[in-house]
């Protein structure tokens, strides 16, 4: 029998053809069918002491920094190789100071809780890749293999679950208290007590959700859209070719995050770079861009991108598998970043959710962190 987790490849069930999927996705286009397919739990995790290739490309950031950003890459290249994760551990703590070094500076982040095991009884996690919270501050988290929906207080202690269907790749909760849940291809909205009380049409293949500060849901599909419908579930406004207009090309994780403004922020792991909307839709900028290595990373680039949020400063929050979380303001200068690595995390976020003037919550499949973020002022 072929040990797919060894050999980084597994067989489409329907057509039979061996896949070998990016490490960092959850779901891929297969080559032999055009089918979307889900990628096995052990094949998604990119190790964190996974070696760099040489050459990383550097963007433009800030002034007379790059050189000593570069010198740390090649530098962290060569300790990761001979250390491994202790190495790379070190080296994040090491240049938290140099200039030009993406780090989390003191006080910033701190890290408030975790909660969560692996495990299928209540309060546990199978794959948990997706994290909301509603307005008392309750935390609901999507199992991704399982479907289901936990709901922990805002001290993480385990309150309740529903069930939806499988394969749930999104969740927000609305004003109302209702959730609307991503799942098995379809948009489904439940009460507070899981009982589902319908669908959204027209959001088929919906990737990423999120609800604006005016109550309107704004939904991201996989086919390149975004949809977005007022509290009365009309169709306000949508967006054809979100990334392919901008980029040549689609995304296959994409996410969407609002701001208080009702500017519209995207992001994808396959060409990291965010998109910025108007609220009338109106293409209005670009930032980030993919980090060609692992390890310290040159601020401002992001690496398999996972998850975008907006809080009530205007500060964009997108969490990645290499330095975790980058930050940057409404304009796309980067600002700070959050290595939760150092914060205590093990393996890589693949859910994010940003209270607007509360914590940051981020899900590694496992486990839940949540960290208080410094205001601007502070």
């Amino acid at each position: 029998m072929t040990n797919t987790a060894a050999s980084g490849t597994f067989p489409r069930p329907h057509c039979g053809g061996l896949l070998e999927p990016e490490k960092g996705v959850k779901t891929m286009s297969c080559k032999y069918c055009n089918a979307l397919v889900t990628i096995p739990k052990e094949l998604r995790t990119r190790p964190i002491s996974e070696a760099a290739p040489a050459g990383p490309t550097v963007p433009a950031f800030g002034k007379g920094c790059i050189r000593a950003a570069v010198l740390v890459a090649v530098i962290g290249v060569l300790i990761l190789a001979a250390l491994g994760i202790g190495g790379y551990v070190w080296l994040r703590n090491a240049t938290r100071d140099i200039p030009g070094v993406s780090s989390i500076t003191s006080g910033f982040a701190v890290k408030s809780m975790t909660f969560g095991t692996q495990g299928i009884e209540p309060g546990m996690f199978e794959d948990a890749c997706s994290v909301a919270v509603d307005g008392q501050g309750d935390i609901l988290v999507g199992d991704y293999q399982d479907g289901r929906v936990q709901t922990f207080s805002p001290s993480g202690k385990y309150l309740s679950y529903f069930t939806a269907g499988s394969e749930v790749d999104a969740l927000a909760v609305g004003p109302d208290g209702n959730v609307t849940v991503a799942h098995d291809g379809k948009l489904s909205v439940y009460d507070p007590s899981g009982k589902e009380l319908g669908t959204i049409d027209g959001a088929d293949g919906t990737a990423s959700l999120t609800f604006g500060a005016d109550g309107s849901l704004y939904v991201l599909t996989r086919d390149d859209r975004v949809i977005r419908y007022d509290p009365g579930g009309t169709v306000t406004l949508t967006i054809a070719n979100a990334f392919q207009s901008v980029l040549g090309s689609g995304e296959s994780d994409p996410h969407i995050a609002v701001d208080g403004r009702g500017n519209i922020y995207v992001v994808g792991p396959d060409s990291d770079t965010v998109l910025k909307y108007s609220p009338a839709g109106q293409y209005m900028d670009k930032f980030g861009g993919r980090a060609e290595s692992t390890g310290p990373a040159i601020p401002g680039t992001l690496f398999n991108a996972s998850g975008i949020g907006v809080d009530g400063y205007g500060r964009v929050f997108v969490s990645d598998w290499n330095t975790d979380v980058e930050v940057f303001d409404s304009s796309g200068t980067p600002l700070q970043a959050i290595d939760a690595l150092t914060l205590g995390f093990t393996t890589n976020p693949f859910g994010m959710a940003l209270d607007t003037h509360g914590p940051l919550y981020l899900a590694d499949g496992e486990s839940v962190m949540v960290l208080k973020i410094k205001a601007p002022s502070q």
